[in-house]
């Protein structure tokens, strides 16, 4: 199964000591084969899974706007460094959440964990 998104993370160079465990985490729980790409200013990310977008010290935003422009895909999955996955995304699930993104003709989905389901409404079963 094959889906068109990359993986972006959101971070800055003095955030630098989070990336290895970012890192080890994605690797463990993003299933997806996809690109991935960190988007800092001016340090490199130290792996070779990932690249790394420096664009200079420039606004967060403007950061980002700088990378989404360099992608070609037609969906990307941001993350933020300090967002670190605990269980496993696989594939299929997210091919599940593009499906349903197709569907309601959205273009943005956040998933959050379910700590009070009470306070969660969705309309399509994803399990």
């Amino acid at each position: 199964m094959n889906i068109d998104i990359t993986l972006l993370v959101g971070t800055c160079d003095r955030y630098h000591m989070l990336w290895k465990y970012f890192i080890i985490l994605a690797d463990r729980y993003f299933e997806p084969e996809c690109r991935k790409i960190f988007v800092s200013e001016n340090t490199k990310v130290p792996s070779e899974k990932y690249e790394t977008h420096l664009p200079g010290k420039l606004k967060w935003s403007d950061r980002m706007i700088s990378a989404l422009n360099d992608i070609d895909t037609e969906y990307v999955f941001l993350l933020l460094d300090d967002y670190l996955l605990r269980e496993k995304l696989t594939t299929e699930r997210v091919s599940r959440y593009v499906e349903f993104l197709k569907k309601v003709d959205g273009n943005k989905m956040m998933i959050a964990p379910y700590d009070n389901k009470d306070a969660y409404e969705m309309e399509v079963e994803l399990h």
